[in-house]
């Protein structure tokens, strides 16, 4: 019997919606039911110009890093709708498996 690698993955998805950047773009998007005034007070995280948070190109990094230092590797990429989803993957090894159940 060969003796093969097992692979585990795991797949993360983000949002690429590119129409509510902003909230005169969120408005048009509801027909001008919800104006931009209050779709930038209710939903202050989307919409804040806070200069203190990190570019999202900065947060993907961090984020990318965190995986790489448990031994996830980039696999793929593609686009589902408008998510785009993250493939990664590791060698299966039994201590993998203790530390990250994911139930489907």
């Amino acid at each position: 019997m060969v003796n093969r690698k097992k692979w585990e993955y795991h797949v993360i998805n983000v949002n690429v919606d590119k129409n509510t950047s902003n909230p005169q773009t969120a408005s048009e998007k509801f027909k001008g039911t919800l104006s931009s005034e209050f779709i930038k007070k209710e939903f202050p995280k989307n919409y804040n110009n806070n200069k203190k948070s990190i570019h999202p190109a900065g947060q993907l990094a961090k984020f990318l890093n965190k995986l790489g230092q448990e031994g996830w590797e980039l696999s793929e990429t593609f686009e589902l709708d408008k998510m785009l989803m993250i493939v990664f993957r590791r060698e299966f090894l039994e201590d993998n498996n203790k530390e990250n159940k994911v139930s489907i």
